[in-house]
């Protein structure tokens, strides 16, 4: 695989049944812009209304528990949904080692009974993730994905 430079920035909102998902910078050489919105039973992915999969929050916000938010960005900017938004999110990722270590998390994460990835949550003194380091097992290669995060609690509805 080698090595593959990649930055994004954005902001990830979630509040009452609304998601909203703004991206951009580069990854795997090439730009990115996206942008995902669920509004009632509409999805906007990258200016086009699309049907909203019925899982959609779930798979969003367990997807960025237990993977980060990187994966789906990636996803998504390939056109395709989120992963596992047609259900099935919770049944597919197993977190079955989970240990904290002073304001550190670290989980194992094992789909389809193998190895996955290793991931250290880095956490303020609220207890709210500030950063994610995530080693990926793909066989013998692997990839290093490093995801840092400013939460704002609030909700305007």
């Amino acid at each position: 695989m080698g090595i593959v430079q990649s930055n994004v920035v954005g902001e990830f909102r979630y509040c009452g049944d609304e998601i909203d998902l703004d991206v951009r910078g580069d990854t795997f050489g090439g730009d990115i812009l996206l942008n995902l919105q669920s509004y009632d039973r509409d999805r906007i992915l990258k200016s086009r209304r699309v049907s909203t999969p019925t899982h959609l929050d779930e798979a969003m916000i367990v997807g960025f528990v237990r993977m980060g938010l990187f994966h789906n960005i990636v996803q998504s900017s390939g056109g395709y949904g989120p992963d596992r938004a047609e259900g099935g999110i919770g049944d597919c990722i197993k977190v079955p080692v989970v240990v904290r270590s002073g304001n550190e998390l670290i989980l194992e994460l094992i789909p389809a009974d193998r190895k996955a990835s290793r991931t250290n949550l880095l956490m303020d003194s609220k207890d709210l993730t500030i950063k994610r380091d995530q080693t990926i097992y793909f066989g013998a290669e692997e990839i290093q994905v490093i995801e840092r995060y400013t939460i704002e609690m609030s909700c305007h509805v």
